[in-house]
């Protein structure tokens, strides 16, 4: 399976908070090549290539895009940019979305672009939200993030610290306890 990891463009006065969100996703990225999938990390800040195109390149199954709190916005019109091209799965992370508060994961998954919301430590749910999508891939003929996010379906109850669309102004929040 490919994976795509993307740190947002960070144009702010809190530019320090940028080197952290590019070692999580070092970290996640990590344990994704671990689990046997192909990745690559995209820093909108150091990349020369627009996003789409490399998109077009890497044709990822999977999207994980880092949120710091100023950079949320950003996060989100990302997000957005990603799913007029492409359907597949797209799942926000970091401290922004990991605040101990329904309404920031909420916040994020209002956005149409938005499927899923990892709260807190984010590798475990990070390698089941892969295993199913990857699972997915296997057995249907055409991949979408549409199908995958099907209420019916519901793949994603039992992941911990997860928040997901059942439908599009519905939303599942999971547990933080393991």
């Amino acid at each position: 399976m490919r994976v795509a990891l993307i740190n947002p463009k960070f144009s702010s006065a809190y530019r320090h908070a940028h080197v952290t969100g590019i070692w999580r996703l070092a970290y996640l990225g990590a344990v994704s090549e671990r689990r046997g999938d192909t990745v690559r990390v995209f820093d909108a800040d150091v990349e020369d290539q627009p996003l789409v195109e490399f998109l077009h390149e890497f044709k990822p199954h999977l999207v994980g895009i880092t949120t710091n709190t100023p950079q949320v916005k950003q996060s989100w019109s990302t997000a957005a940019a990603i799913k007029k091209e492409f359907d597949i799965p797209i799942v926000l992370g970091g401290p922004h979305v990991s605040v101990v508060s329904e309404d920031l994961d909420f916040e994020s998954l209002r956005q149409p672009q938005v499927d899923m919301v990892v709260r807190g430590e984010g590798e475990g749910p990070w390698l089941e939200i892969s295993d199913l999508v990857d699972s997915y891939l296997r057995d249907q003929p055409e991949f979408s993030a549409r199908g995958i996010m099907n209420p019916g379906l519901d793949l994603f109850h039992e992941i911990k610290s997860l928040s997901y669309k059942r439908a599009m102004s519905s939303f599942t929040a999971t547990s933080t306890a393991r």
